[in-house]
């Protein structure tokens, strides 16, 4: 189902359907039976059927239900809900008809939001264009059973070709990434070859799709409002232009950078004593996330507890690779003190970029002090207001960055907590790890196991079966050497 308009509009949809029925969150494709149900059915979000405390042809119904929300069909399933509910008061099934009155209370808050496109049976997607300078901006409008259920927008800074090309290459690609076609697209101007377009799309839906300009009536009103939205996208983006050029001037005045601030790039190791130690690099253009230039590096030639060298290495490989590439930013953030910030100074003479990039180093509040700015050759921090909106926007960076390590690091933690020896044997996959462990049962009786054992296990042939045995012969030291160990 989809596309939706934003992840914040796939997410309030989720939400309503978790809402409007309570079916099942647990993972997997198969119900499996419990002892006893989760906390959900304790909260009500969950009929329990790995309890088999809900009659299938019910929960089946429910499920039928979900999919007329995700069609579009809202009205239909109102309908249903208040049959339901009629019929169950008359069967003096008061607690049936009660989830019934809750589920048609909710769907009916939901269509009171929804803006009325049509006739009940309207069934179309409407594009808005709209090009400013070099740049073009491209609404779509989604309307399902007579209601607008939502518009995704797209912004193409310098696309080339005619606007006719433009929309015929975007109405493609739209529809490449879709399963659902509506029987009817309208436009503000005909894509170029959009008899080829329709033929292509009819095939695909297996029914004719048509290609409209309006002229006139109620689908004019609907093109308007695609026009409009695609026109929003120019406004937000001039405010935000305008807000970054006077948060990035306040920036290169406060912190005396020689340079404007158009991409900030901000750098956090996360370890844990110094284990699955990694670097986390996150990167704003413009004030704006850019998620494209988030790196991990995992640290290597560190073996301890040991910050500094650990940014050092970092440094080292980003500041070489930007070199390479001509990528480097404006502004280098690091997550600590002056010892972080001497280190990031040592780097950049290194590599002679002392005059290319700025450099600055963000240390977290201790006690009242206030969250501190290191800038070369300044011997005092930098003090900035609590509720400053520079000082605020470099927290969310350094913070950004927080999440971003903070994210892999665990990831590494958790791959490191489940695995084991075995994953080191070569030859040894997931699938053989599974049959071995299925045979042996543990570690223990694996590495005790003699050659013609191991090969016994299915799937495991005589010759990996000796380089298992030898692995473990040779990482294990013998009882003797053992009892010595401290």
């Amino acid at each position: 189902f989809g596309p939706f308009s934003s992840a914040a509009a796939m997410w309030s949809t989720i939400k309503l359907l978790q809402s409007l029925f309570p079916l099942r969150r647990c993972k997997g494709t198969e119900v499996e039976k419990r002892s006893r149900p989760c906390l959900n059915f304790q909260m009500k979000k969950c009929l329990a059927p790995c309890m088999g405390k809900v009659d299938a042809g019910l929960y089946q119904e429910m499920v039928r239900d979900v999919l007329l929300v995700l069609e579009g069909r809202n009205r239909e399933l109102a309908h249903k809900l208040k049959e339901r509910m009629t019929l169950a008061v008359s069967r003096l099934q008061f607690e049936e008809a009660a989830l019934y009155r809750d589920q048609l209370r909710a769907l009916t808050e939901t269509l009171e939001k929804q803006i009325v496109a049509g006739e009940g049976a309207l069934e179309l997607d409407v594009f808005g264009f709209v090009r400013e300078g070099p740049s073009v901006a491209i609404s779509v409008m989604t309307v399902r059973h007579g209601r607008v259920l939502g518009q995704q927008v797209f912004f193409l800074a310098e696309p080339v070709g005619e606007d006719g090309e433009v929309l015929a290459e975007s109405v493609k690609r739209y529809y490449e990434e879709t399963d659902f076609i509506p029987k009817e697209l309208l436009f503000p101007l005909l894509p170029d070859d959009h008899q080829l377009l329709s033929e292509w799309l009819s095939e695909r839906k297996k029914q004719k799709v048509d290609f409209k300009v309006p002229a006139r009536g109620d689908k004019t009103r609907l093109i308007d409002m695609a026009q409009a939205n695609a026109k929003q996208v120019f406004s937000e983006r001039d405010k935000k232009e305008k807000s970054w050029d006077v948060l990035a001037s306040s920036l290169a005045k406060t912190l005396l950078l020689r340079r404007r601030p158009d991409r900030i790039e901000c750098l956090d190791i996360s370890n844990i004593s110094g284990q699955q130690a990694v670097g986390s690099l996150v990167c704003f253009e413009k004030g704006e996330k850019s998620g494209r230039r988030y790196r991990h590096f995992k640290i290597r030639t560190v073996p301890g507890p040991d910050d500094y060298r650990m940014m050092a290495e970092v440094l080292e490989r980003r500041l070489k690779r930007g070199i390479d590439e001509d990528d480097l930013p404006d502004l280098l953030m690091l997550d600590g003190g002056k010892g972080q910030l001497h280190v990031a100074i040592d780097m950049a003479r290194r590599f002679a970029l002392a005059d290319r990039i700025e450099l600055v180093g963000i240390a977290k509040e201790k006690g009242d002090e206030g969250e501190k700015l290191y800038r070369p050759g300044r011997k005092n921090p930098i003090l900035l207001p609590r509720h400053s909106p520079l000082l605020l926007f470099l927290m969310r960076i350094r913070d950004e960055s927080h999440r971003y390590g903070i994210t892999f690091h665990r990831r590494l933690r958790r791959k490191s907590a489940f695995s084991s020896e075995i994953d080191k044997i070569p030859g040894v996959g997931p699938m053989r790890k599974r049959k071995i462990l299925s045979v042996f049962g543990s570690l223990a009786k694996l590495k005790n196991a003699s050659t013609a054992e191991i090969a016994a296990v299915p799937g495991i042939n005589h010759d990996l079966a000796r380089s298992i045995h030898d692995f473990f012969r040779e990482t294990t030291p013998p009882a003797a050497d053992r009892d010595n160990e401290t």
